[in-house]
């Protein structure tokens, strides 16, 4: 309920996971222009590829002690099919998601990070599609994570992502 996910579980049972990456590699809108026929549908099957895909990195990169020290490897260096392409995730969300144009993306995305929004226990529907994004957007801007004020230290904090 709280979009954290149990690695260690996830790791002793991966079918799941594993068999949607795989779909993932072989399936896209590029692939199958027909199976996407809308904007939304594109985007809903970005976005869930990107999380399902940052997931599946998590778990083939291991447990990191320092994410600094594998950050590139894993956003850049890593790449992993989507469509019958080898593509990393930093060009999924940069040369992708973010071109089809709408900012609500950025509380969708999950990084596998605590300071990523938080994941929904549902993948994102291209019919709800907009209420989804809506309902992401603002869970992400009502959390006292990512946006705090200090009056009496004069200091705003926001989260990196906005």
């Amino acid at each position: 309920e709280a979009g954290k996910i149990d690695f260690v579980g996830m790791s002793k049972d991966r079918s799941d996971l594993d068999a949607y990456v795989a779909w993932v590699g072989r399936i896209s809108p590029k692939t199958n222009p027909s199976d996407f026929p809308s904007k939304e549908s594109r985007l809903a099957y970005d976005i869930n590829a990107y999380n399902a895909l940052a997931m599946y990195n998590v778990l083939e990169s291991g447990m990191p002690k320092d994410l600094n020290a594998v950050k590139v490897r894993f956003f850049y260096r890593n790449k992993l099919a989507l469509g019958g392409e080898k593509m990393s995730l930093y060009d999924l969300e940069n040369k992708i998601i973010r071109p089809m144009g709408d900012p609500r993306v950025h509380f969708t995305l999950n990084c596998m990070v605590r300071g990523c929004p938080r994941l929904p226990r549902e993948p994102f529907k291209a019919d709800q599609l907009d209420m989804e994004l809506d309902a992401s957007a603002q869970y992400f801007l009502n959390e006292s994570r990512n946006g705090q004020v200090d009056a009496g230290k004069q200091v705003i904090r926001f989260s990196q992502i906005l």
